[in-house]
């Protein structure tokens, strides 16, 4: 199914229960879990790279209004679903689920509160959605999270952080770097990789075919 699959928990347990009951194998549509950049920097982090987990952030930012134009009321009705709340949770459901099923898949922790607060910062077309989001949320072993989400602005894009007492993993898309701290360890493939600097910080380059592309001699 594609992710959300409901706007609440009690129909997304209903849907499970359904699943378990009939034997059906069901899977959610999440993005993150087919990216092999991704999947690279998931291995980094699993490897104990980023060592005791810090916290964990995400941002996405499109100047966008999400708002079709269709020539009559009842189709456009139907293409604006997503700023219908009755139809839609809005950005937190609709960006925000991935980012957090990003964070769980990599930390294996789970968000067990969130705090919320939003409104509309660009679009003032008569939308009740808001356009732009935060969220706050506390996940297991008291680690937290912030999440920024707004149609309202571009500057900075997608980008998830994970950090921990020896480092930074940096997600974007189809881009992830390592940002290491000057007292963490190295591990030996460092050396094979390419470095990035993002002001004051230099990281290292996840890429999903590293191993392969050192073996050929092509990486700096």
């Amino acid at each position: 199914l594609e992710a959300p699959i409901a706007q609440d928990a009690e129909s997304a347990e209903a849907i499970a229960q359904v699943a378990t009951s009939t034997g059906a194998f069901l899977t959610i549509g999440h993005y993150a879990e087919t990216n092999p950049v991704y999947k690279r920097a998931k291995d980094v982090f699993l490897s104990g790279a980023l060592r005791d987990l810090v916290s964990l952030r995400s941002q996405w930012r499109r100047k966008t209004s999400w708002r079709e134009v269709a020539p009559t009321p009842e189709r456009e009705a139907a293409l604006n679903w997503r700023l219908d709340p009755a139809r839609c949770g809005g950005l937190a459901s609709e960006i925000a689920s991935h980012h957090f099923h990003t964070l769980r898949w990599f930390s294996r922790l789970t968000p067990r509160a969130v705090s919320a607060w939003g409104g509309v910062r660009a679009w003032n077309d008569g939308r009740s959605t808001p356009d732009t989001v935060h969220l706050h949320s506390r996940w297991d072993k008291e680690i937290h999270a912030d999440s920024e989400l707004t149609l309202a602005s571009s500057i900075g894009g997608e980008e998830l952080q994970i950090s921990g007492t020896h480092g930074t993993i940096r997600l974007a898309g189809r881009h992830a770097w390592l940002f290491k701290e000057a007292d963490s360890t190295t591990q030996g493939w460092e050396v094979y990789a390419h470095r990035a600097r993002f002001h004051q910080d230099e990281g290292y380059v996840l890429l999903a075919n590293a191993t392969k592309l050192a073996a050929q001699g092509k990486l700096e």
